[in-house]
């Protein structure tokens, strides 16, 4: 099965569907802001990338990791 990929998963719809995939044995990976409280996002075994989405080089190295 494939890594899910999640923009903005430390709430609201993002997090509910990292909830839903990984309950239901999704591997997750989820993108959140650096400094955004992702307490619940932990919790649900999704791994965690802080960081900006906006900012291309950033994102390179973790999409990499997905190939």
């Amino acid at each position: 099965m494939s890594t899910l990929l999640i923009f903005g998963a430390s709430r609201g719809v993002g997090l509910e569907l990292a909830r839903h995939a990984c309950a239901n044995g999704r591997s997750v990976v989820a993108m959140v802001r650096a400094g955004s409280d992702a307490t619940a996002l932990s919790e649900t075994g999704a791994q965690i990338i802080r960081g900006n989405a906006f900012a291309l080089k950033m994102l390179r190295a973790p999409l990499r990791s997905l190939a």
